[in-house]
């Protein structure tokens, strides 16, 4: 199976490239308000109300965007819309779409698992899916004991690992230290999926391999990944 991998559209519908299966999309799909700051009180509520209005905006484009394509996805920092609302959407409106967020869900006969969560940016959470420390430390510990209780293909990550593909424009390495630990040391060796999928650092899209697991940042671009 090939999937096109996409992320970071951030509003935009780019000509989907090349041939494929599926598509996954990990994260900042949606656009954002100006007019609302972060210090506002109900800023995350006026901002998924703002989301869900644009996506019945263009909802006709969006179903001519996806085509037949099976469409997964998980959320980014700037997706404030609730993704089962997002998905139920999609399904009303005739696409095949799935909410990958913390669960695994089967699709071809391939097993995926959607992590939306990342380390705050710029030290303190002001955007979705933002997880400190401890906080981190639940969402990764539920991630490994379903990923060591059933084998998963395919990791879905708004987020990079630590030190892979995760520099910003400053050469920072912005990636998840958690994750990095629990791929390396806390799933157990046959049970470590064979693909990362993440966006999110827009300056360090590409395509590696780490310790065997192929690794993709699609953010402000495309991959055809094949399974």
């Amino acid at each position: 199976m090939k999937i096109n991998h996409i992320s970071d559209t951030h509003g935009l519908l780019p000509k989907l490239k090349g041939k494929f299966d599926m598509i996954i999309h990990t994260g900042d799909l949606f656009p954002n308000s100006k007019n609302f700051k972060s210090s506002d009180p109900d800023r995350n509520e006026k901002e998924a109300k703002f989301q869900e209005e644009w996506l019945y905006g263009i909802l006709n484009e969006f179903k001519t965007w996806i085509g037949n394509y099976p469409f997964a996805f998980v959320p980014g920092n700037h997706d404030f819309i609730d993704p089962r609302k997002f998905i139920d959407i999609l399904q009303n409106n005739g696409i095949k779409a799935y909410n990958l967020s913390d669960k695994i869900t089967k699709i071809n006969g391939l097993n995926f698992y959607g992590f939306p969560y990342i380390p705050p940016v710029n030290g303190y959470t002001t955007w979705m899916y933002e997880k400190k420390g401890e906080e981190m430390m639940v969402e990764i510990r539920k991630m490994v004991d379903k990923l060591n209780s059933t084998f998963v293909d395919v990791i879905a990550s708004h987020g990079p690992i630590y030190q892979c593909l995760d520099k910003n424009a400053e050469h920072e390495e912005c990636g998840n230290g958690f994750m990095r630990k629990a791929i390396d040391f806390s799933i157990h060796r046959d049970m470590v999926p064979r693909y990362f999928l993440h966006g999110h650092i827009h300056e360090s899209q590409g395509i590696t391999v780490r310790n065997c697991m192929l690794v993709s940042n699609a953010a402000c671009s495309q991959h055809i990944i094949s399974l």
